[in-house]
C-alpha cells in the first residue's frame, strides 16, 4: 500500500499545484511582453505568477525582436515609450495589477555625413555605413561596378568615416581602419597602388581619418599624425615631398586635419594651426605665395578649419571666422571676390564651417545656415543657381553641415537631412540623378 502511494505522490502534487494558485488566498499577477511594432522575431515569455510586492527581473530580447529602421532599446510600460523604461536584467516590484512591457524602439537616424568629390557616405545611429554616388573607382566599397543614386549599406560596426576625392576610409568600432576606391597615388595606404572596390584593412588603433583629393591623414593615439598618398608640393607635410602608399609619421599632438586638393591644414591639441603644401593663391595663410613642404605655424586659438580648392576657412575659438586664399566666386563669404594671402575676418558667432570645391557652408551659433561662393549646380540651395559673395540664409534650426565637391548637406534639429547641388552621379542619395537647386529632404 505504501509503495502504491509513493508511486503516485509526484502526480498528486502536480495536480494540486495546477488546481491551487502559488500563493493560496492571494491574487497573483503576470508580466507580459509586447512586440510593439516589431517586424520579426518573438517576445520573451515570463510564465511566473507574481504576488503583490514580488520582485520581477526584466527579461532580455531573447527572441531577437527587430523592427525595420529601428534599434531595440529595452522595454517600457507604455507603448509610446512615455512610461517607465527597463533594460534587460533590471528589477521592479509588481503592484496589484498585471504588467505589460512594450518593446522600446529607437528610430535609426543619420549621425554623420562625409561628402567627397562625387560620392557621399552616411553613418547611421546603429553603426551601419551607407554610400551613394560615383563608384567609378570603387569608392562606395560595395564591390559593384556601378554608381548608385540611393544609399547602399556597406558594413556594420562603424565608428567614423571619411570620403576623400575618389576614395573612402572607414574606422570600425574596434579602431581598425579600412579603405576602398582610387589608389593611384597610394591614398588608401595599403602598401600598394591597386584600386579597391571592397574595403581592405589598413591599420589598427586609429582615432580619426580625413581624406583629401589624393591623400589621406590618419590620427592615432597621442595625436600622432600619419599621412599617405600624393606628396607633391608637400601636401603631406613630408619635407621629401614623396608620394607614399604606406602611412608616414608627420607630427604629434594633432587634434584634427583638413586635407584639401594640393594643400593641407593641421590643427594641434593646443589650438595652434599649421599649414603645408601648395600656396599659389595664399591658401596657407602665411602672407606669401611660396609653397611649404613641411607644416608651418599660422596662428593660435583655432577651434576648427576647413579647406576648399585653393582656399581655407579658419574658425577661431571665440567664434570668429577667417578666410585665406582664392576667392574668385566669393567663397570667403565676406562680400567680395578678392583673395588674400593672410587670414581675413569674415564674420563672428560661427559654430561650424565646411568647404566644397568653391563654395562654403557656414553654421551660426543660433542654428542659421549660410552659404557663399559657387552655386552653378545649386550647391547653395538658393533655387536660382547664382553665385553669392555675400552669405545668404539657406535654412534655420540646423545642427550639422557637410559640403562635398559641388554638393551640400545639412541636418536639422529634428534629425531630418537635406541635400542640394550636383547629382550627376547620384551623390545626393535621393534616388535620382537630377541636380537640386533647393534643399531636398533625403532622410
Amino acid at each position: 500500500m505504501c509503495r502504491r502511494i509513493t508511486k503516485w505522490l509526484p502526480l498528486l502534487c502536480s495536480l494540486l499545484l495546477l488546481a491551487c494558485p502559488p500563493y493560496p488566498g492571494v491574487t497573483t499577477h503576470t508580466v507580459t511582453y509586447h512586440p510593439n511594432g516589431a517586424t520579426s522575431g518573438s517576445v520573451p515569455v515570463d510564465g511566473n505568477q507574481y504576488a503583490p510586492g514580488a520582485t520581477v527581473t526584466v527579461l532580455g530580447n531573447t527572441g531577437n525582436l527587430t523592427r525595420d529602421n529601428h534599434t531595440f532599446e529595452g522595454w517600457n510600460t507604455n507603448a509610446l515609450g512615455t512610461g517607465t523604461s527597463y533594460s534587460p536584467g533590471d528589477t521592479f516590484t509588481i503592484g496589484n495589477a498585471n504588467v505589460t512591457l512594450y518593446a522600446l524602439w529607437k528610430p535609426v537616424c543619420i549621425t554623420s555625413i562625409s561628402a567627397g568629390s562625387q560620392h557621399t557616405l552616411f553613418l547611421k545611429s546603429d553603426g551601419s555605413l551607407w554610400a551613394t554616388g560615383s563608384n567609378q573607382n570603387g569608392q562606395l566599397g560595395d564591390g559593384q561596378p556601378w554608381n548608385r543614386s540611393t544609399p547602399a549599406k556597406i558594413m556594420d560596426a562603424v565608428k567614423a568615416m571619411s570620403a576623400g576625392g575618389f576614395h573612402t576610409h572607414i574606422i570600425k568600432t574596434d579602431g581598425t581602419l579600412w579603405a576602398a576606391g582610387l589608389n593611384e597615388w597610394g591614398e588608401l595606404g595599403d602598401g600598394t597602388w591597386t584600386e579597391r572596390s571592397v574595403p581592405v584593412y589598413i591599420d589598427a588603433g586609429v582615432l580619426a581619418v580625413q581624406g583629401g583629393a589624393f591623400h589621406t591623414f590618419i590620427l592615432k593615439a597621442g595625436g600622432a599624425l600619419y599621412a599617405t598618398g600624393d606628396g607633391t608640393y608637400g601636401r603631406l607635410g613630408d619635407p621629401l615631398c614623396q608620394t607614399r602608399n604606406v602611412p608616414y609619421f608627420i607630427m604629434n599632438h594633432v587634434s584634427t586635419t583638413a586635407p584639401g586638393d594640393e594643400h593641407s591644414m593641421i590643427l594641434c591639441d593646443d589650438g595652434s594651426l599649421y599649414a603645408t603644401g601648395r600656396n599659389q593663391y595664399g591658401q596657407l595663410g602665411t602672407g606669401s605665395v611660396a609653397d611649404s613642404t613641411s607644416p608651418v605655424f599660422i596662428m593660435n586659438n583655432v577651434a576648427a578649419v576647413a579647406v576648399g580648392e585653393h582656399y581655407s576657412m579658419i574658425l577661431q575659438q571665440d567664434g570668429t571666422l577667417l578666410a585665406t586664399g582664392r576667392n574668385q566666386y566669393g567663397q570667403f563669404g565676406n562680400g567680395t571676390t578678392t583673395g588674400s594671402t593672410t587670414p581675413v575676418t569674415v564674420m563672428t558667432d560661427v559654430a561650424a564651417v565646411s568647404c566644397g570645391a568653391w563654395h562654403t557652408l557656414i553654421l551660426k551659433t543660433d542654428g542659421t545656415l549660410l552659404g557663399a561662393g559657387r552655386n552653378a549646380d545649386g550647391q547653395l540651395g538658393d533655387g536660382l543657381g547664382m553665385d553669392h559673395a555675400s552669405p545668404f540664409i539657406i535654412a534655420t534650426d540646423v545642427i550639422a553641415i557637410e559640403a562635398g565637391g559641388r554638393h551640400s548637406f545639412f541636418m536639422k534639429a529634428d534629425g531630418s537631412v537635406y541635400a542640394m547641388g550636383d547629382n550627376t552621379w547620384g551623390q545626393l542619395g535621393d534616388g535620382t540623378n537630377q541636380d537640386r537647386y533647393e534643399p531636398t529632404r533625403i532622410f
